[in-house]
Protein backbone atom coordinates (compact mmCIF):
# COMPACT_ATOMS: atom_id res chain seq x y z
CA UNK A 1 0.00 0.00 0.00
CA UNK A 2 1.63 3.36 -0.92
CA UNK A 3 1.72 5.59 1.74
CA UNK A 4 -0.25 9.09 1.65
CA UNK A 5 2.35 12.37 0.55
CA UNK A 6 1.81 14.50 4.17
CA UNK A 7 1.22 17.96 2.41
CA UNK A 8 2.85 20.52 5.14
CA UNK A 9 1.55 24.40 4.73
CA UNK A 10 3.33 27.42 3.86
CA UNK A 11 5.72 28.69 6.70
CA UNK A 12 5.45 32.74 7.43
CA UNK A 13 9.23 32.42 7.04
CA UNK A 14 10.03 31.49 3.76
CA UNK A 15 9.59 33.81 0.99
CA UNK A 16 10.19 35.81 -1.75
CA UNK A 17 9.36 38.87 -3.72
CA UNK A 18 10.18 39.61 -7.35
CA UNK A 19 9.77 43.05 -9.08
CA UNK A 20 10.87 44.60 -11.80
CA UNK A 21 12.77 41.13 -12.99
CA UNK A 22 14.70 40.98 -9.78
CA UNK A 23 14.40 38.33 -6.04
CA UNK A 24 14.60 41.82 -3.99
CA UNK A 25 15.02 39.71 -0.96
CA UNK A 26 12.60 41.30 1.94
CA UNK A 27 12.82 40.25 5.38
CA UNK A 28 9.05 41.22 6.46
CA UNK A 29 6.11 41.92 4.21
CA UNK A 30 2.21 43.36 5.01
CA UNK A 31 -0.84 44.30 3.75
CA UNK A 32 -1.84 41.13 1.93
CA UNK A 33 -5.33 41.97 2.37
CA UNK A 34 -8.27 42.69 0.13
CA UNK A 35 -11.82 43.49 1.23
CA UNK A 36 -14.63 44.87 -0.56
CA UNK A 37 -16.96 47.63 0.07
CA UNK A 38 -20.55 46.17 1.58
CA UNK A 39 -23.87 47.91 -0.47
CA UNK A 40 -26.44 47.97 1.56
CA UNK A 41 -29.89 47.96 -0.84
CA UNK A 42 -33.50 46.98 -0.09
CA UNK A 43 -36.80 47.06 -2.24
CA UNK A 44 -40.49 48.19 -1.19
CA UNK A 45 -41.49 44.94 -1.82
CA UNK A 46 -38.23 42.45 -0.10
CA UNK A 47 -38.64 41.58 3.90
CA UNK A 48 -37.87 43.84 6.34
CA UNK A 49 -34.15 43.44 6.05
CA UNK A 50 -31.69 45.20 3.96
CA UNK A 51 -29.96 42.97 1.31
CA UNK A 52 -26.25 43.16 1.04
CA UNK A 53 -24.42 43.58 -2.58
CA UNK A 54 -20.77 43.25 -2.92
CA UNK A 55 -19.22 46.59 -3.60
CA UNK A 56 -16.15 48.20 -5.25
CA UNK A 57 -12.72 46.06 -3.75
CA UNK A 58 -10.12 47.65 -1.78
CA UNK A 59 -6.50 47.11 -1.35
CA UNK A 60 -3.88 48.01 1.29
CA UNK A 61 -0.46 49.24 0.32
CA UNK A 62 1.66 46.51 0.57
CA UNK A 63 5.09 47.46 2.89
CA UNK A 64 8.12 45.46 2.62
CA UNK A 65 11.15 45.81 4.93
CA UNK A 66 14.90 44.31 4.87
CA UNK A 67 17.97 45.36 6.37
CA UNK A 68 19.56 47.86 4.01
CA UNK A 69 22.99 46.64 1.81
CA UNK A 70 24.95 47.99 -0.91
CA UNK A 71 22.18 47.39 -3.59
CA UNK A 72 20.02 50.38 -5.15
CA UNK A 73 16.98 49.11 -6.79
CA UNK A 74 14.83 50.37 -4.12
CA UNK A 75 16.11 53.41 -4.35
CA UNK A 76 16.34 54.02 -8.52
CA UNK A 77 12.69 52.18 -8.51
CA UNK A 78 12.05 55.65 -6.09
CA UNK A 79 13.63 58.02 -8.28
CA UNK A 80 11.23 56.38 -11.43
CA UNK A 81 8.62 57.19 -9.37
CA UNK A 82 9.98 60.78 -9.02
CA UNK A 83 10.80 61.37 -12.88
CA UNK A 84 7.54 59.38 -13.90
CA UNK A 85 9.18 57.44 -16.05
CA UNK A 86 8.13 53.64 -16.27
CA UNK A 87 8.06 52.75 -13.09
CA UNK A 88 4.81 50.58 -12.26
CA UNK A 89 5.61 46.66 -12.39
CA UNK A 90 4.20 43.73 -11.55
CA UNK A 91 5.19 42.21 -8.05
CA UNK A 92 4.90 38.88 -7.13
CA UNK A 93 5.30 37.05 -3.23
CA UNK A 94 5.81 33.55 -3.24
CA UNK A 95 5.28 31.76 -0.45
CA UNK A 96 7.76 28.63 0.41
CA UNK A 97 6.29 25.70 2.18
CA UNK A 98 9.19 24.26 5.21
CA UNK A 99 11.44 22.74 2.58
CA UNK A 100 11.58 25.82 0.00
CA UNK A 101 9.00 24.11 -2.28
CA UNK A 102 6.35 27.22 -3.75
CA UNK A 103 3.21 26.69 -1.78
CA UNK A 104 1.62 30.00 -3.25
CA UNK A 105 2.18 32.92 -5.14
CA UNK A 106 0.69 36.63 -4.61
CA UNK A 107 0.48 38.30 -7.95
CA UNK A 108 -0.36 42.33 -7.62
CA UNK A 109 -0.38 44.30 -10.68
CA UNK A 110 0.75 48.05 -11.51
CA UNK A 111 2.77 48.38 -8.42
CA UNK A 112 5.02 51.66 -7.61
CA UNK A 113 6.72 52.82 -4.81
CA UNK A 114 4.79 55.64 -2.72
CA UNK A 115 7.48 56.27 0.20
CA UNK A 116 10.82 54.63 0.72
CA UNK A 117 12.07 55.17 4.52
CA UNK A 118 14.94 54.20 6.69
CA UNK A 119 15.30 53.42 10.04
CA UNK A 120 16.82 56.04 12.50
CA UNK A 121 20.22 55.92 13.02
CA UNK A 122 21.54 55.07 16.70
CA UNK A 123 25.57 55.10 17.78
CA UNK A 124 24.39 53.47 21.37
CA UNK A 125 22.22 50.50 19.42
CA UNK A 126 23.04 47.26 18.49
CA UNK A 127 20.71 46.60 15.60
CA UNK A 128 20.35 46.22 11.23
CA UNK A 129 19.32 49.57 9.83
CA UNK A 130 16.17 48.71 7.89
CA UNK A 131 14.53 49.98 4.92
CA UNK A 132 10.91 50.02 4.59
CA UNK A 133 9.46 50.45 0.85
CA UNK A 134 5.35 51.02 0.69
CA UNK A 135 3.94 50.18 -2.86
CA UNK A 136 0.70 51.05 -3.73
CA UNK A 137 -1.25 48.84 -6.48
CA UNK A 138 -4.64 48.35 -8.06
CA UNK A 139 -5.31 45.23 -6.63
CA UNK A 140 -4.48 41.59 -6.59
CA UNK A 141 -4.83 39.69 -9.94
CA UNK A 142 -4.26 36.28 -8.96
CA UNK A 143 -3.27 33.75 -6.36
CA UNK A 144 -1.62 30.79 -7.34
CA UNK A 145 -1.54 27.30 -5.78
CA UNK A 146 1.40 25.15 -6.63
CA UNK A 147 0.37 22.32 -8.21
CA UNK A 148 0.63 18.33 -6.04
CA UNK A 149 3.24 16.47 -7.42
Amino acid sequence: MAEAKVLDPAVAFRFEVKARGANLGFSKVSGLREESEVIEYREGTDPIQHRKIPGLRTFPNLVLERGVGPGRELIDWRDDVIACHDFRAQVQVTVKTCDGEPARVYTFEKAWPVALEFTDLDAGASEVQIEMLELAHEGRVGISIASES
